[in-house]
């Protein structure tokens, strides 16, 4: 008889697990677990919890001592003893919070796992409110993830099955699946159909991409849905000749995924506000604190950054080593210096007080590598900014729109003015995306190269979208090379820009 068993005896609740609860259903339950964004990045916390899961049908107790647990969880040798090494209790007390902070956050599961004080076995408990339902749900949006935009991905092929169909498809789906995981804030989910062929997972769009030969070559067509709607928010179609060049389909790729995802000019993300506008109202701190984080960089106002500043810090009070969070915040102080925003007294000094403690708890993320050399470029410590971008140097190109605009934006500030601009012009012209900044960047690379005409058209720009401020704030800060690097050349510069812009007072 096992464990379970027994206890039904003492408890019905148990019971019902054993007439409810298959081997199936509870791995299936192990794996929304480990995947979800709690346990995201936590490979020790998701190996305990399988470990502990795997036994808790059995009678026998060996599993759980202390020194089973060292030794199979957590590396710890043969010589292990308990009661010099607190580790086991620590990490299970770990575990028992996020079991219970994921029960407390998520809608209604079939099941409650947890972690009862003063054991190590874990109690599994049928949810009496949706104990008759399918463990499947419905494919409707849920706060699985609330945090992130979720997309399932379907792909279909049409035409005749040969080598160079296959090939290309695999590239695309690769290639997707690829660009849609360096973005941190959308999650790309995969389909477990079930025996009604509804799909485990909650998601808020669904991207069908089909991939078709044609006489000429190829078609790839992808149509974006909110899941709860038939009606397409978003179309794309491209042709492909039967001799394509492999780097054509890549950038194509990063055009369509920038296009959807990308945190500043995709598309997806008012739809993603609209459906999580609620939560501003129900205290998710997190969920609502990115809602006013994309709402800024929709219209990057002086408002709008005090209110996305503000949420963002309570957030991350109770999130500290939240990645998606931490970028945000990042990426904020970033635009407030650049903007000359008035939000924060010390926004340097703060920002790079912020980023260098994001980076304890993700060292290896190029975006925040790369808001560390803007903010220390800030500060006029040019060869140490150089040195913190050389790290993301080889993959920002790679990247889709938002991080290969600052990084030329980088560029051009570190007098790399020839070829930062002009990759920045053909970055823009792929993507069909032109942000303020973009402005402000062209203003001062005809300026700098006395070209009056251009200066004058960008001028214009200038003073219709308001970034005079901003134009100040780079000359403030950038490197200067030629003849502005003497003494008083920034001033001078400034001056100049007093005389054109009409605007400027020291």
């Amino acid at each position: 008889m096992g464990y379970l068993e027994q206890l039904s005896k003492k408890d019905p609740r148990i019971g019902e697990v054993l007439a409810s609860m298959n081997d199936y259903q509870l791995s299936k339950e192990l794996d929304y677990l480990r995947s979800s964004y709690l346990f995201e990045n936590k490979l020790q916390m998701k190996r305990l919890l399988s470990y502990l899961l795997e036994h808790a049908n059995s009678s026998s107790e060996s599993a759980y001592d202390q020194r089973a647990i060292a030794k199979e969880c957590l590396g710890r040798g043969a010589d292990f003893d308990p009661a010099e090494n607190p580790v086991v209790r620590i990490e299970i007390g770990r575990l028992r919070k996020l079991l219970s902070r994921f029960y407390d956050e998520e809608l209604p599961r079939p099941f409650n796992i947890s972690i009862p004080m003063g054991q190590y076995r874990p109690e599994v408990i049928v949810e009496s409110s949706i104990r008759k339902s399918k463990y499947l749900p419905e494919l409707i949006p849920s706060p699985a993830n609330p945090e992130r935009l979720s997309v399932l991905l379907q792909f279909t092929t049409k035409g005749v099955d040969n080598t160079a169909l296959y090939l290309l498809r695999h590239r695309i789906r690769i290639g997707i699946t690829i660009a849609l995981g360096r973005q941190e804030a959308v999650r790309l989910l995969v389909a477990i159909p079930g025996e009604d062929r509804k799909v485990a997972d909650s998601i808020d769009f669904i991207m069908r991409v089909s991939l078709a030969s044609v006489k000429t070559g190829f078609e790839l067509s992808s149509l974006v849905f909110a899941v709860n709607s038939n009606k397409a928010l978003f179309s794309n179609q491209k042709k492909l000749v039967a001799d394509y060049d492999v780097a054509e389909v890549d950038q194509l790729l990063s055009v369509l995924v920038s296009e959807l995802f990308d945190h500043e000019i995709g598309s997806l993300w008012p739809q993603w506000v609209a459906m999580r506008g609620d939560y501003l109202e129900v205290g998710a701190l997190k969920v609502a604190a990115l809602i006013q984080y994309q709402r800024y960089l929709f219209n990057e106002s002086e408002d709008k950054a005090k209110l996305a500043y503000a949420a963002m810090r309570k957030a991350l009070e109770y999130h500290p080593g939240d990645k998606i969070t931490n970028l945000a915040l990042a990426d904020i102080y970033y635009r407030i210096v650049i903007n000359d925003f008035n939000v924060v007294n010390q926004p340097i000094d703060d920002g790079l007080m912020h980023v260098r403690e994001a980076l304890r708890f993700s060292p290896g993320s190029d975006e925040l590598h790369t808001f560390h050399a803007f903010l220390t470029m800030f500060q006029k410590e040019y060869d140490f900014a150089i040195t913190s971008l050389l790290a993301t140097e080889n993959s920002m190109g790679a990247k889709y729109f938002s991080s290969s605009f600052h990084y030329q934006v980088f560029r051009c500030l570190m007098s790399e003015w020839t070829e930062g601009f002009a990759e920045l012009n053909k970055l823009c012209d792929r993507f069909n995306a032109y942000p303020r900044l973009y402005g402000v960047m062209a203003y001062l690379n005809y300026f700098l190269r006395d070209e009056a005409k251009q200066t004058e058209q960008w001028k214009n720009v200038i003073t219709q979208q308001n970034t005079q401020d901003t134009v100040r704030q780079c000359v403030k800060h950038m490197k200067l090379v030629g003849k502005w690097s003497g003494n008083n050349g920034r001033s001078k510069l400034l001056a100049w820009m007093d005389k054109d812009l009409g605007v400027f007072s020291d």
